[in-house]
Formats: C-alpha cells, sequence, structure tokens
C-alpha cells in the first residue's frame, strides 16, 4: 500500500504570514519611498550641476539676464491663476530642455527637490512646480517666485513637512551655480482662490512656498513666504535637521504595529487554547 508522503498545506498559517509581512510592509512602506525618491532626485540635481558645470559665464549670465527682464515685466501684476503662457517662459532658465531650471532646499526638514517650469499635474506628481506668471527664483528686489508642491502622495513626500518649517527658518534656491537664500517671514492658511491676490512688491525680493492644508483633507493652502537674507555657507551647513514624522509615517507606522500587536494576540491566545 502506497504511504500519502504530501504534508497537509496549513491555510490560516500562510495568512497569518502574509498579514504579518502586510504590517512589517506598512511601517517600512515610508522609508523606502523616501529613499527611493531621494535617489532619484539626487540623480536629477547632480546631473543639473554637472550641466551647469559645462556652461562658460556668458552663457550663464544671459540665462540669467532673460530671467531677469521677464521678472521686470511682471512688477506689478497679480499673479493671476487665468494665466496665458508667454512664448518665452518655457525657454528661461531651460538649461536640460524638460524644464529643470534648478533646485529649493529647506535644511531643517531635510528637503532638497528639483524646481520645474509650470504646474502640471505631471511635474508637481514628482517634483516642485515654478508658477509660470510669478517672478524666476534668481534674486532682485520686485520679484516673487510661486514654488507649489503636493503634499501626503503615496509616491514621494516633496512638500509633505512643509507644515514644520516656522518663521525665522532658513532655506534656499539653487539657480545654475548660485544660491540665493530667503528667511521665513509670514505663515498663513488661506482659500485657493486667495492665491491670486499674492502680488510682487516692487521693494522686496521674495520666494514663497505654497501646498495643500489641512493634511488629505486639502481645503486650504499653506502659504509660506521667504524674503531674501544674507547668510554664510558655513553657517548653512550648521543648520540642524529639525523633522518629526510626518501624518503620514505615523499613520503607516500605527496602522502596522497595530496588525503585529493584533496578529500576536491572537497567536497566543491560539496557542493558550491549544
Amino acid at each position: 500500500m502506497l504511504k500519502n508522503n504530501n504534508k497537509k498545506i496549513n491555510i490560516p498559517s500562510i495568512i497569518y504570514s502574509i498579514i504579518m509581512l502586510l504590517g512589517i510592509f506598512i511601517i517600512f512602506y515610508p522609508v523606502l519611498i523616501n529613499y527611493l525618491n531621494s535617489k532619484k532626485t539626487s540623480e536629477v540635481i547632480t546631473n543639473y550641476e554637472n550641466t551647469v558645470k559645462h556652461m562658460s559665464k556668458e552663457e550663464k549670465k544671459e540665462l540669467i539676464e532673460k530671467a531677469r527682464i521677464y521678472n521686470d515685466n511682471l512688477i506689478n501684476d497679480k499673479v493671476n491663476p487665468n494665466y496665458n503662457f508667454k512664448e518665452e517662459y518655457n525657454n528661461i532658465l531651460n538649461i536640460d530642455e524638460n524644464g529643470l531650471m534648478g533646485y529649493i532646499v529647506i535644511p531643517k526638514i531635510k528637503l532638497n527637490l528639483p524646481i520645474y517650469h509650470t504646474v502640471s499635474d505631471e511635474v508637481l506628481n514628482k517634483y516642485i512646480g515654478h508658477y509660470p506668471t510669478s517672478s524666476f527664483p534668481v534674486g532682485g528686489k520686485g520679484t516673487n517666485a510661486l514654488l507649489f508642491g503636493h503634499r501626503g502622495l503615496p509616491s514621494a513626500t516633496l512638500f509633505t513637512d512643509l507644515d514644520q518649517v516656522k518663521i525665522n527658518d532658513i532655506f534656499y534656491t539653487n539657480i545654475l551655480d548660485k544660491k540665493y537664500t530667503y528667511k521665513v517671514v509670514d505663515i498663513k492658511v488661506v482659500n485657493p482662490n486667495d492665491i491670486k491676490e499674492i502680488v510682487i512688491d516692487k521693494n522686496k525680493d521674495q520666494v514663497t512656498l505654497i501646498t495643500c492644508t489641512p493634511y488629505a483633507i486639502n481645503t486650504h493652502r499653506l502659504i509660506i513666504v521667504g524674503e531674501r537674507y544674507k547668510i554664510s555657507n558655513k553657517k548653512l551647513k550648521e543648520i540642524k535637521v529639525r523633522r518629526r514624522l510626518s501624518i503620514s509615517e505615523l499613520i503607516s507606522l500605527i496602522s502596522g504595529l497595530l496588525i503585529i500587536v493584533i496578529l500576536l494576540i491572537y497567536k497566543i491566545k491560539k496557542m493558550r487554547n491549544k
């Protein structure tokens, strides 16, 4: 008589293991996504810097000059969301022909992200977008560059931690090979339609950061205004990272731990019953 040596598959144990792995994955998902995005954006920024290194001083000067001419034409105009693209916009500071104009760094929350032309979905799903009828972020009185970024995307952190930025915090834009440093002077929450009331002040050199708020509800806009501020590179490097866990990271951590705890309680009860 032939013996049946096939072991019986323990379905409950397999399901238990799968759910346990799911809980662990949920906990580490934000860390994994942050790592992958950081690696990708670092490559984009490194390629940008390498391209800039091979440009002549005359080329850089010409690009900046075109950006400043564009900025001069915007003075006194409100930043109107119903904008019309100007023919020259997409050609200004577009050194890679893909819309990359530079990058923004916020040391406190360890943010380092490329800035692209326009606020299209294609741009905002991956990077920070520049509002076409606002100033290019190349400094100078009578400028206000509006930079938009999403919060809470499952695929990218972007401006998720922007609510951790406070008055007097420092950030800077890096355009070509120059840093333009700003100190946060105003933070406010407004209705989406109020963005059109943002104006360019003739006497100020500003960059305004904009994202959705509250987290995952997105009924309003968080506005963070920075004004040009002189600070040495040494002091910039001394700024400490004071980033807290974001809401999405906390949700993932709590959800994952909850799944694991429930499974452990189930396992312990099952062992006691046996």
